[in-house]
């Protein structure tokens, strides 16, 4: 994050709860992904990156998972590079 830490801003940091948030479910929802051929076949053929992103997460909503957009995405990015590495 690009901010000026101002007296403002101290006072924000220092006034805040620590947010105690779950961990994402993203991985476990992956792994569900790779070990069944049905879920594989709803988000194959998808063209769009952010399209596959959003059906990923609506997906992952209706089997009970929870992770956020950016967890896809972020999932995708080393996917990604880590193909980029092998090949190269």
């Amino acid at each position: 994050i690009d901010c000026v830490l101002n007296d403002w801003l101290r006072e924000l940091i220092a006034q805040g709860i620590p947010y105690e948030g779950k961990e994402s479910s993203f991985e476990d929802f992956r792994l569900r992904v790779l070990a069944d051929p049905a879920l594989q076949q709803q988000l194959m053929g998808i063209d769009s990156r952010q399209e596959l992103v959003t059906k990923a997460a609506e997906l992952g909503h209706t089997l009970g998972y929870d992770f956020l957009l950016p967890d896809v995405e972020a999932a995708m990015r080393i996917a990604r590079e880590s193909l980029q590495k092998r090949i190269a």
